[in-house]
């Protein structure tokens, strides 16, 4: 009997799906350029995944607009609402590298923020790259 029990739970629980399967859909690649102030935040910009849609985040980057050679780095940080995705190195060398992905987004709006960590005014790129997916029943 217990046999046939757990025959039954494994062909059951093969059987059926918590979730829909995932079917490539497209490569999304978002920039934004954003005026930072010294030890803030600014939102760069909103992006929304789709319903039946989900987005798997695999780069961001944060860097300065320079329109000169310039070899200091500022010490940015980009966040999706309130999840830190990537932090860049300062230029005192204390802030880490962070690099926090995959990172999976289900359907919805997300606020994309950048916190810059250094003194003064500067103009920054940042950019997400993600794969998008259809949830497919």
């Amino acid at each position: 009997m217990k046999k046939i029990l757990f025959i039954l739970a494994i062909t059951i629980s093969s059987l059926s799906f918590a979730q829909g399967n995932l079917q490539f859909n497209q490569v999304k690649f978002i920039e934004y350029t954003t005026a930072t102030t010294a030890y803030s935040t600014t939102t760069a910009g909103v992006i929304t995944v789709p319903a039946g849609k989900v987005w798997k985040v695999e780069h961001a980057n944060v860097y300065m607009v320079a329109t000169y050679p310039r070899t200091q780095y500022g010490g940015w940080s980009l966040f999706i609402d309130n999840t830190l995705i990537y932090r860049s190195k300062g230029a005192s060398n204390s802030i880490h590298l962070i690099d926090a992905f995959p990172l999976w987004l289900p359907a919805g709006t997300y606020n994309i923020v950048v916190g810059q960590e250094t003194a003064g005014s500067q103009t920054v790129n940042s950019s997400i790259n993600a794969i998008e997916f259809n949830i497919v029943p």
